[in-house]
């Protein structure tokens, strides 16, 4: 993948900071590793929803978003029979979204 398609500073955050290597010894799941972004990072989630769907609208491969992912810190490794990182992302996508409008309320 030839440079950066979109500034992700919110998922870059995410997958660096709470999905890095460490990352299966401080929470149960993914899930669990996406809600304690949204918890403790209230500005940035708000951010997070339109990051990843700007990402997912350039239309990388499979392989380029596990590379883009990688680059960014990331070692959760989307499952490939349930979708793999664009599945991933989309749901991410869409609880970040969730808990933003969760949290305008």
């Amino acid at each position: 993948m030839n440079g950066r398609p979109v500034e992700t500073p919110a998922l870059d955050l995410v997958v660096g900071a709470y999905l890095h290597q460490d990352w299966p010894d401080e929470c149960t799941d993914e899930w669990a590793a996406l809600e304690a972004f949204l918890t403790r990072e209230p500005m940035r989630a708000r951010t997070l929803s339109s990051e990843i769907d700007g990402l997912l609208r350039v239309r990388l491969s499979e392989a380029d978003l596990e590379e883009f992912l990688g680059d960014h810190g990331c070692d959760y490794f989307a499952d490939p029979a349930s979708g793999g990182n664009r599945a991933w992302l989309t749901e991410v996508s869409r609880r970040a979204r969730a808990a933003a409008t969760a949290a305008q309320q």
